[in-house]
């Protein structure tokens, strides 16, 4: 697929797939290509991401070796399901390849979803 201008209301659309590629400060574009986003004011910087579920039924801490090799972390955890509310475990980065997320009870299996993005 060829680059091709968009519109912020595309953007938005866009960024509902797993694979794509917004190269904002030049020229808006977008390329289908795996967890790699460019944002303007970060120039050159590609944002990688992890993702995966939160919940056994047992334990209230959870270790993410998330290898994106980065102290800029933004990490987003919420309700799995259709309502998608947002929660708040304690975070503990550690070092630039691991997150710790402790709960004050033991969420149910695959209760949460976790998103981590890093540049």
């Amino acid at each position: 697929m060829a680059n091709k201008k968009i519109t912020e209301l595309d953007l938005a659309a866009s960024a509902t797939t797993d694979s794509f590629l917004v190269v904002v400060n030049s020229g808006n574009t977008v390329s289908p290509v795996t967890n790699k986003i460019y944002f303007s004011g970060l120039s050159n910087q590609i944002v990688k991401t992890y993702t995966g579920y939160v919940g056994n039924n047992s334990a209230v801490q959870f270790i993410y070796d998330h290898n994106l090799n980065t102290p800029n972390l933004f990490v987003s955890v919420k309700k799995t399901g259709n309502t998608g509310t947002q929660v708040y475990p304690e975070t503990v980065f550690s070092g630039n390849n691991r997150l710790v997320l402790r709960f004050s009870a033991p969420p149910t299996t695959n209760e949460y979803y976790l998103t981590i993005m890093g540049y």
